[in-house]
């Protein structure tokens, strides 16, 4: 599965898990897909992974800042 790479739309405290990024169409999974495996995505330097995209501009992570990132 390929590293998906976007932008915030809006500030995000680091406890968000809902983030409103973007984009979330190509390279993203489908609105209202639950991702299985997680998809990995990079926002900045941060690497998160997909849970879900609840709707169009907005992503459910299962946490922040994977695999010791900022």
């Amino acid at each position: 599965m390929a590293l998906t790479k976007t932008t915030l739309a809006a500030a995000a405290k680091a406890t968000d898990i809902i983030l409103n990024i973007t984009n979330t169409g190509a390279g993203f999974p489908a609105v209202g897909v639950i991702t299985n495996p997680q998809q990995p995505m990079l926002v900045d330097n941060e690497l998160m992974f997909i849970v879900q995209v609840p709707v169009a501009g907005q992503v459910l992570v299962r946490g922040r800042g994977s695999d010791g990132t900022p």
